[in-house]
């Protein structure tokens, strides 16, 4: 518990919180940023609306078809862990799709769900690993900065996803959002140390809950006559109450 309190009082905290702003932010470049392509999409493809509609939503279905098992993952395995890899998954799915020309529609639909589903890894851990880092008193700030990362990725891509599509091609501009993720990864990987703990678990500042007392001091309630709780269970009486056994049951508002 000592340890914990020293870590959440640590000045490390805020380069966390930073790494995991970015990451957050990077992530969002990618799955919030494709909408910014589509008139590029439709202009250089041919594409209609429609089937330029399904690139925007195929990062967002991968993201909601695996945010739930990341979060399982973030509790079994640590949040540094779940976001690292799925910051490098996504970074290597997009930066295929922004580095092979000539790639197919098909291919790219997949590439962008499985860039979609590895990004989910920081939705569901990012939040996490803050709350871990942070007392109870800085939690609200530090998750309304983390909050900012969402506006932050969509306002990257608006500003820097249309021009590059523009003037080097639509899947190019890609290699932004997926140097942004690998970057993020790296990061989370040196300068977001795993909190103490045990694979992940939260640290827990609470006292450890003493054995429950009954009337005379027994602590073993279930074999104590004389507690409610354990009146379904047949047993003999402890020592301490079976030395009041012959004693008067004292009523409950009786002042002593």
């Amino acid at each position: 518990m000592a340890a914990a309190t020293a870590q959440q009082t640590s000045g490390r905290r805020w380069v966390v919180l930073a790494v995991a702003t970015f990451a957050q932010t990077a992530a969002c470049a990618f799955v919030y940023g494709v909408p910014f392509l589509v008139p590029d999409l439709r202009d250089q493809f041919g594409l209609s609306l429609a089937a330029a509609g399904a690139y925007v939503a195929a990062p967002t279905a991968g993201l909601l078809a695996t945010l739930i098992l990341w979060g399982a993952a973030a509790d079994r395995f640590g949040e540094r862990k779940v976001m690292a890899s799925g910051l490098l998954l996504a970074a290597l799915a997009v930066g295929i799709v922004g580095l092979t020309p000539g790639i197919g529609h098909g291919m790219v639909l997949a590439l962008f769900v499985v860039g979609g589903a590895s990004a989910a890894s920081v939705f569901a851990a990012c939040g996490r690993m803050i709350m871990g880092w942070f007392p109870r008193t800085e939690r609200g700030l530090a998750m309304g900065i983390r909050q900012t990362a969402q506006p932050l990725g969509v306002a990257v891509a608006g500003l820097l996803l249309p021009g590059l599509a523009q003037r080097y091609g639509v899947f190019d501009a890609l290699v932004v959002p997926a140097a942004l993720c690998l970057l993020a990864a790296l990061l989370v990987i040196v300068a977001a140390p795993t909190r103490c703990g045990l694979r992940g678990h939260p640290v827990s500042t609470r006292p450890r809950p003493t054995a429950p007392r009954c009337c005379g001091g027994c602590t073993r309630p279930a074999r104590c006559s004389w507690c409610p709780s354990s009146r379904s269970a047949p047993s003999a009486p402890s020592t301490s109450c079976a030395s009041r056994a012959g004693a008067p049951r004292p009523r409950a508002g009786s002042s002593r």
